[in-house]
């Protein structure tokens, strides 16, 4: 699968979603961000078990 997404773009929605993710949780699965390929957009969830955000945007996906 190749995903083709502006740059900047990308960069902004994990620098806002990483606010969301925890610094020093004892759950190593807090300390990340998911990012999901669907048909044609992209979405990015994380949280803190306290606050969560998803962040939906189109993107182009080939599957290779």
């Amino acid at each position: 699968m190749k995903i083709t997404i502006n740059t900047t773009k990308l960069n902004d929605i994990v620098d806002i979603s990483s606010r969301f993710v925890a610094k020093n949780a004892t759950l190593p699965i807090l300390q990340n961000i998911y990012l999901k390929a669907s048909i044609d957009n992209l979405i990015v969830r994380a949280t803190d078990m306290e606050k969560y955000i998803e962040i939906e945007t189109p993107c182009d996906i080939k599957l290779e």
